[in-house]
């Protein structure tokens, strides 16, 4: 028997760039932020924060070439940062009930689109749009950077702090009884408690110093 309650290791993604970044600095040439792939399997969603859009491809099922489709264009800079996929509990359908929910790091927005397919199209309807900081106002500098769906619906639950400085980048893990989080400016990767069922995170239990800027943090199951 362990000796201790079993961890499950963590993967983490250094990343360097200059000190003298800032949200308030970005450009509004492109500079694409993470790749999502749909429920079907046939589409690629790539946030293109500098250009405000989300630019989606169609994989061709006999190449696995990408094709450009349309895009779905954001408000005008907001910066689509990260973006994910909900489809309903139980449902057998990839491509019925689809919903996609965005948050834009410039302008700490968050986004939700019901998803319908056409043949090798995407429409996005927004049924959604409010603030990652619920009724409070964004502190000065801040930025929506990811997102993750654990819930039936969305709804604004509070704000919780991150154990360290500058959240980047958070993973819940396939047990749903932990979340991971990569803190940039505290250069650290910190695990702490997660109720699934109120989507709260609770006591810090571990954390990892790495001696650089870390941006991504996922679970190694």
């Amino acid at each position: 028997m362990r000796d201790t309650p079993y961890t499950p290791d963590l993967l983490t993604l250094p990343w360097y760039y200059s000190s003298e970044s800032s949200i308030t600095t970005y450009s509004v040439d492109p500079m694409v932020a993470p790749v999502v792939v749909d429920p079907t399997g046939r589409f690629v969603l790539v946030h293109d924060l500098g250009a405000d859009v989300v630019r989606v491809f169609c994989v061709n099922p006999s190449t696995g070439l990408l094709q450009p489709t349309e895009s779905l264009a954001v408000n005008p800079g907001s910066g689509p940062r990260h973006g994910a996929f909900w489809t309903p509990r139980g449902s057998n359908s990839t491509s019925s009930g689809v919903y996609f929910y965005l948050v834009q790091e410039l302008s700490s927005e968050l986004s939700g689109f019901r998803v319908k397919y056409s043949g090798n199209k995407t429409f996005f309807s927004k049924v959604y749009e409010g603030s990652t900081y619920g009724k409070e106002s964004s502190p000065t500098g801040s930025g929506a950077t990811a997102i993750a769906i654990s819930a039936e619906k969305a709804s604004f639950l509070g704000l919780y702090p991150a154990y360290g400085s500058s959240p980047r980048h958070f993973s819940i893990a396939p047990t749903h009884t932990m979340v991971a989080v990569a803190l940039e400016s505290s250069q650290s990767v910190v695990m702490g408690q997660w109720n699934n069922s109120s989507g709260a995170l609770g006591t810090l239990l571990a954390e990892k110093k790495a001696g650089w800027e870390i941006p991504s943090v996922v679970w190694d199951l």
